[in-house]
């Protein structure tokens, strides 16, 4: 990704902006590589069931999703934003990014509570995806639970503050 550093820092941005065109970026891609996606996302809100992806995982198996991925990295189009988004995935801040959103998308009053619980759940399932993935540990998801405590109280000043005040380990004497 580095000789391609514009085309990725354009797309974080566009994922770190206050709307949704990133988010239908990729899903228009994923509809694009896997074209009964929509249909099988669309099922799965319109159920409440999100609680597990077995079939949406069996789905992009069966339609080789990997592969194509792969063969998009290979012959990547200029307009293709799958080499960012694979980067972003696994290097940037996506997880965050995603949980973020789906707290905006949560807090907004025009939701109704069955999308709020939607959302709700579908956080959870990226929390512990992107733990069994391996690609973030509980401990991150900790500290950043933490941080976000913080920024949410006004708290930030205290917290870095304290951070200054933590005793560092003292050197042992030297026994005589």
């Amino acid at each position: 990704m580095s000789e391609n550093a514009d085309v990725y820092d354009e797309f974080e941005a566009q994922m770190n902006a206050q709307s949704d065109a990133g988010y239908q970026r990729i899903m228009a891609e994923a509809m694009a590589l896997v074209p009964k996606y929509r249909k099988a996302v669309t099922k799965k809100f319109h159920s409440g069931s999100v609680e597990d992806t077995l079939d949406i995982e069996a789905l992009f198996a069966a339609e080789n999703l990997g592969a194509k991925l792969v063969g998009a990295f290979e012959t990547s189009r200029k307009e293709s934003i799958i080499p960012a988004a694979m980067c972003w995935l696994f290097f940037g801040r996506s997880f965050e990014n995603m949980v973020e959103r789906g707290e905006e998308i949560m807090n907004n009053p025009n939701i109704n509570r069955f999308q709020s619980f939607f959302v709700a759940r579908m956080t959870k399932l990226l929390i512990k995806k992107s733990i069994d993935l391996g690609i973030r540990t509980r401990e991150d998801w900790n500290e950043y639970n933490r941080l976000k405590k913080v920024i949410d109280s006004g708290g930030v000043m205290d917290w870095a503050l304290a951070a200054d005040e933590q005793p560092t380990e003292q050197p042992e004497e030297k026994k005589k």
